[in-house]
This record gives structure tokens, C-alpha cells and sequence, in this order.
């Protein structure tokens, strides 16, 4: 049984065991058969069961909540990877979640205002009783295929004005399909965002409030939709809707058999890929493919990667991977994808979910596409400014997580655990952006294989092609990293095209969200939208849409309570657990966000007006914990 920290995979340890250091979110995280309170409690593990924790990266551990995002052992990733099984199986697991929960319990504090951890879902409980088998359901509806990726800017690709990327194959997608200019994701986190897609519901509502809480296993799902009306139905990638990165690493959590392949939340098929290619389906093909030594060796490169620093800069979490680009996730998602919708009949109907686990850190693409662009020539971003002493000024207006994060001072487990933005050099963030557009490079081939297919196949004509991404990526802008609570555009502004049959090539400015891409395929699909759906379908045109409104609730510190809306190319940030603080920025004469207004008296009165907009169509917690808007004076 394996517990319910992790390891963060390397150590220190000079006898064996491992000393954790427990400081978990106020209110507590679904953690598969618990949950943890406030704590402050000191363990030592012994070494073969800390090597059987394991969560997801981007938490920082978040279901085990360490105060700073690691814990350490003795032994090398080899070391890790060869005793991870056997681990799993050791008893003592079951006395080691125990202790945590004595030890969580002693100092537990009560706090209303934290919304309750959902309970964990069962995967192998997903069978729709007196519903088809996929093989025996007809339709003629049109098909959908949904390609989503992990963690990229909206301008990282060429069409989007990316000075480095080159994505010839989406950006083909894009001229042919309608382009939304102005597409916000509605949680800056994956497991939320994915959730919104999923069920085409606001965070307050699907009730997934952070990574590390599970989407309950009643929430609603447009992959059921579908299915009942007939389509088969299939996700392929990641899919991060319980705490863990993936499918595959929730289903080792339970003990549960990597080989199953579904019904899962609505999806006939399920294969899963994550970011540690230590469980799911691509891991074990990736075994197979590699045998036991080799694959051995790529797990210590990758965690070393993950914990570490490497390329040529000595950058964090950097490396030029030596695992081939045949042999990559990226690839692999696109093989499985072609290959499953090949065996779909002519006569059927397909929802297909492809989706990239990458360019989510670490930055580690195969190293001749990470060489594809020489670090020494990659620009800085233009969202950064131009040097430290303006980056620490555009900082100091804006609330205390954004200064604190840079110098250090804030290790913000949401998504970036351990990083000190402050101590990445020029040079090593012109090798962290020439990585990622590596791994952006070798999805775009990808995409453009799987487009290739359809067209091949005649399936073009009959289907519906997106392709978005479920958060941003700060690369640089305001001198920040990865991910967290900032509510900037980096972070919630993604791309979002939808390419019907024939191409219908358009351009929408008007703000729309993830959110309405389940109102959008049932559209699609001709059947009615369920009354749950919140989004709408997709405008076809300007001048349907005046606002999309993004949240973030922090695991870790609940005056990190944020709620955002764009409108009127005006993006305002109020912070209900903190009196007074807040953020305005117009975009139109401060595209990055270099300065907030928030406190400007010439714009008191406009962002009172957005404010009042704001609180009336922000949709908040399903289960009543209260907001707490203050009165401006």
C-alpha cells in the first residue's frame, strides 16, 4: 500500500531513513483514504517506504505538504526506481500514514472557510450499467477530437507572434479554423482546468479547488454525454483529474493494475502518460521498449532533472534528454491516438481527447529538438522587465506572493516548489525558453502527423478538431517561473482553435473560457446541453461575449484567494481574504502588466464598476463557504 507522500526522489539521508517535514494545508487534501489537517509534525521513514510515496510534482507535495517541498534520501534515482515495487507492497506503509495522521491530528486547527476535501474517486468504478458496448454504437454525428497540451503560453506559437517557436503544423490549424484571441482558462492549475473541460462547470462547482483534490466520482463529464448519445469515446495522455499527475500514478496509489484501460469517467478507453514515466500505460511500453537497464538509466536522468539543475547553464530542471523522439510521450499519445481512432468503424462516431503531458516542466526535450534553437540566440521575454531593479519595482505594486516568490521568501507548492526566480540568470532563462520551444516543436510534429492521419484516412470531413492548453506558463514574465497564484496573462490566456470540417478560417477577440468547450461538442454533437454545463457554446463572431472570469484558491495559504475577470481589455484581481488588496491592469497601454492600478485614484471609480461586474458573475464555492468582499471606503 503505498502512502501518500513523496519523495521528490532524491536524499541526504546518512543512515537510511528519511526526515519529512509536515506542514499541510489549512482545512486538509483528499490524500486517497485521508485527508491532513494543519500540522507540524517530524518523521523519520525508513528508506524502502519513503521510496514508495509518490504524488504530483507540481503540488511540491502537496499531499504530503512538506513545508518546503522536499524530503530527502539516501541513494541514487536507480536506487529509488529498482526498490519502488517492492516498496509498494511493505506493511510498514500502512503504520507510516497512520503516524502522520496522529501526528497531523495532534496540532489540527478548524478553519470553516477552507472548502472540505472532496472525497477520492474510484477509477475501476466507472462501468455505465445497460449503456452499448462501444463496438455495438452507431451514429452519424460528427466526430470530435479535442489535442489539449500542458502548461503553454498563448504566444508560443509562430501565429501568436512567438519570436522562437516554430509550429508550422498548428499554426496551419489555426489559419483554417476560428482562432480565439482572447481564450482564458478558468483555474491557473491543471487538475481544476481539466475538470472545467471535462464537466463544462466552474471551479466553485466541480468542486476541484486545487491540484492534489480529486474531481468526485459523481461529477458530470461530457465524455458521458457523448457516449450515451452514441459516440465511442477515448482519452489518451494525461489526464490529472485525481491527486496525482496522471491516471496511472493514482491507479498504482490504489493498487490497482497499470494495465487497465477503462471505462472511466465517460471514456471507453483510457491511456494514461505522466511527467515521471514511472506509472501508466506509456510507462510500461516505454519498459518494454527500452528493457529494464536502459529504462533504468532514463528514470535517473529524469528525476535528476526534476530535482536538479543541468543543460548548459547549470539551469533548474534542465537536461538535453537522451530518450528519442520515436520513443517520447509526445509521440507516443499520437501513435495510440491514430491507432485508436483507425479501429473506430466508418459507420461510428469518435470523441477523442489527445492529451500532451508537455511543455509542462521539467524542460528536458530529446536533445537534437532542444538543440534546434541555440540558447546564446533566444531573446528575453518581452514580459520581463529589462533589469532586476525594474523587475523588484513592477513587483512591489502588485500583492506580497508576487515579490516574495521572486526573492525566495515564498515557496509556493502550487506550482513551483523550490524555485528562487531571483537566482536564474539571463543565460540560464534563454536556455529554459529554447528547451521548452524544443518540446512545443516536437508536439507540433505530432500534431501535424495526427492531422495528416485524419486527412488520410477521408476523417477530416467528418470532424472537429481543437487544440488548447489547460494554464499558462510565466517563462520569464515579471522575472517568474512555471506557475502559482498569480493571475497575469501569461498564466490564464491559452490558445483555442476549432477547425470544423472544410475550414472555416475566423478570428474572435470576444473573451471566452474552457468552460465552454462541453456546451461547444454538444453543440456539435446536435444533442442538448445538460442544465449542469455553466460555459456556453463557442460565438462564431465578435460581439457575443463581454467577460471570462478565472479563480485560484491556494492549498497551503487561504488569504491566496483570488478571483479575476478580463473585460473590456481591463483585467481586475480582488483578493476577498485580504482587505483592500487587489489588481488592475489595462492592457491596452500595459500589455504585460507591468503596473497595477489598483490603487491609481483616477481609476477608483472603474475599478469599483469591474469589481461589482466581477462579484456578480463569478461562480463560487457549490458547497455555500462564504466570500468575503469587503466595502470600499
Amino acid at each position: 500500500m503505498p502512502s501518500f507522500l513523496s519523495p521528490e526522489w532524491f536524499a541526504d539521508g546518512p543512515d537510511g531513513t528519511t526526515e519529512c517535514h509536515l506542514a499541510p494545508a489549512p482545512g486538509g487534501l483528499a490524500l486517497g483514504q485521508g485527508a491532513l489537517a494543519d500540522a507540524d509534525a517530524r518523521l523519520r521513514v525508513p528508506f524502502e517506504i519513503a521510496v514508495a510515496m509518490f504524488v504530483d510534482h507540481d503540488l511540491g507535495a502537496a499531499m504530503g505538504a512538506f513545508a518546503d517541498g522536499t524530503i530527502t534520501l539516501e541513494g541514487d534515482a536507480s536506487q529509488l526506481f529498482a526498490l519502488e515495487q517492492a516498496a509498494s507492497d511493505n506493511p510498514a506503509a500502512a503504520d507510516l500514514q497512520s503516524e502522520i495522521r496522529r501526528a497531523t491530528a495532534e496540532s489540527a486547527r478548524a478553519d470553516d472557510d477552507v472548502p472540505e476535501a472532496s472525497p477520492v474517486a474510484d477509477p475501476l468504478a466507472y462501468a455505465r450499467p445497460g449503456r452499448p458496448e462501444p463496438r455495438e454504437r452507431r451514429t452519424a454525428r460528427p466526430n470530435i477530437l479535442l489535442v489539449t497540451t500542458d502548461q503553454q503560453r498563448f504566444d508560443s506559437l509562430g501565429a501568436h507572434g512567438s519570436g522562437v517557436c516554430s509550429t508550422p503544423a498548428i499554426d496551419g490549424l489555426l489559419a483554417t479554423a476560428t482562432d480565439y484571441l482572447r481564450a482564458h482558462v478558468q483555474n491557473v492549475l491543471c487538475t481544476p482546468s481539466r475538470s472545467t473541460i471535462l464537466t463544462g462547470q466552474y471551479p466553485g462547482t466541480h468542486g476541484v479547488w486545487s491540484n492534489g483534490v480529486a474531481l468526485p466520482q459523481d461529477a458530470p463529464s461530457i465524455a458521458d454525454v457523448l457516449a450515451d448519445a452514441g459516440y465511442v469515446t477515448a482519452h489518451i495522455g494525461k489526464q490529472h483529474f485525481e491527486p496525482s499527475n496522471t491516471l496511472g500514478a493514482y491507479l498504482a496509489a490504489i493498487d490497482a493494475d497499470q494495465s487497465w484501460a477503462g471505462p472511466y469517467r465517460g471514456f471507453d478507453r483510457v491511456e494514461s502518460a505522466d511527467h515521471f514515466h514511472a506509472h501508466g500505460t506509456y510507462p510500461l511500453w516505454l519498459r518494454e521498449q527500452l528493457g529494464r537497464d536502459a529504462y533504468r538509466d532514463h528514470m535517473d536522468e529524469l528525476l535528476r532533472c526534476f530535482r536538479g539543475r543541468g543543460g548548459e547553464t547549470d539551469a533548474p530542471q534542465c537536461t538535453y534528454s537522451s530518450l528519442p523522439a520515436e520513443l517520447h510521450s509526445s509521440t507516443w499519445i499520437v501513435d495510440r491516438a491514430i491507432d485508436w481512432i483507425g479501429d473506430v468503424g466508418d459507420d461510428q462516431s469518435f470523441f477523442c481527447w489527445a492529451s500532451f503531458d508537455d511543455p509542462h516542466h521539467p524542460f528536458n526535450p530529446p536533445a537534437d529538438y532542444g538543440r534546434r534553437h541555440p540558447w546564446t540566440e533566444i531573446p528575453l521575454p518581452r514580459g520581463r522587465p529589462d533589469s532586476r531593479e525594474a523587475i523588484e519595482a513592477a513587483l512591489a505594486s502588485k500583492p506580497w506572493q508576487y515579490g516574495a516568490y521572486w526573492r525566495g521568501e515564498f515557496s509556493q507548492h502550487e506550482g513551483a516548489a523550490g524555485t528562487h526566480p531571483a537566482t536564474v540568470t539571463d543565460d540560464q532563462l534563454r536556455e529554459i525558453t529554447a528547451l521548452t520551444a524544443g518540446m512545443i516543436e516536437l508536439i507540433d510534429d505530432n500534431v501535424g502527423r495526427l492531422l495528416a492521419f485524419l486527412s488520410e484516412r477521408g476523417r477530416d470531413e467528418d470532424t472537429h478538431v481543437f487544440f488548447t492548453s489547460d494554464h499558462g506558463e510565466l517563462l520569464g514574465d515579471h522575472g517568474l517561473l512555471l506557475k502559482g497564484p498569480f493571475h497575469v496573462d501569461a498564466l490564464m490566456h491559452v490558445a483555442l482553435a476549432w477547425h470544423r470540417p472544410g475550414g472555416h478560417p475566423a478570428t474572435v477577440t470576444d473573451p471566452v473560457g474552457l468552460v465552454d468547450l462541453a456546451p461547444t461538442f454538444c453543440s456539435i454533437a446536435g444533442i442538448e446541453m445538460p442544465e449542469w454545463m455553466e460555459g456556453e457554446p463557442l460565438p462564431a463572431r465578435d460581439g457575443e461575449r463581454e467577460r471570462v472570469v478565472t479563480v485560484f484558491d491556494s492549498a497551503y495559504r487561504p488569504e491566496l484567494r483570488l478571483r479575476t475577470m478580463f473585460r473590456d481589455e481591463q483585467v481586475v484581481t480582488v483578493y476577498p481574504r485580504m482587505e483592500g488588496v487587489g489588481e488592475l491592469y489595462d492592457l491596452r497601454d500595459d500589455p504585460h502588466q507591468f503596473e497595477n492600478r489598483w490603487d491609481d485614484p483616477s481609476r477608483r471609480s472603474a475599478r469599483d464598476e469591474l469589481v461589482g461586474d466581477l462579484v456578480d458573475h463569478v461562480v463560487e464555492d457549490r458547497r455555500g463557504a462564504p466570500l468575503r468582499w469587503w466595502q470600499h471606503a
